[in-house]
Order: C-alpha cells, then structure tokens, then sequence
C-alpha cells in the first residue's frame, strides 16, 4: 500500500509547498477535464471506441 500511495502523497505535498494555489487550481482543472474527456468518449462517441 505504501509503495502504490506514496510518490502521489509525496508529490502532491512537493506541488503544495512549491506551487501553493495555482498547484491546487490546475490539479482540479486536470480533473474536470479527464472527467469530462470520459463522459464525452463514453456518452456522445460511442461508436469510435471499439474494445
């Protein structure tokens, strides 16, 4: 557990001392447009994907 949570705790707390609130800002940026890359690919193009 330790090996698989740690270089994301480790740079998560490397980001925060370094970039404070802008670190914070892209992170969330980041994730709502991963989220939404999956909703769109998931919802409206269904028929590109093929698994």
């Amino acid at each position: 557990m330790i090996q698989s949570c740690l270089p994301f705790v480790l740079l998560f707390f490397i980001g925060i001392t370094f970039g404070g609130a802008s670190f914070l800002t892209f992170l969330v940026f980041f994730a709502f447009l991963v989220v939404g890359w999956f909703f769109c690919g998931t919802n409206y193009f269904k028929n590109l994907i093929h698994v």
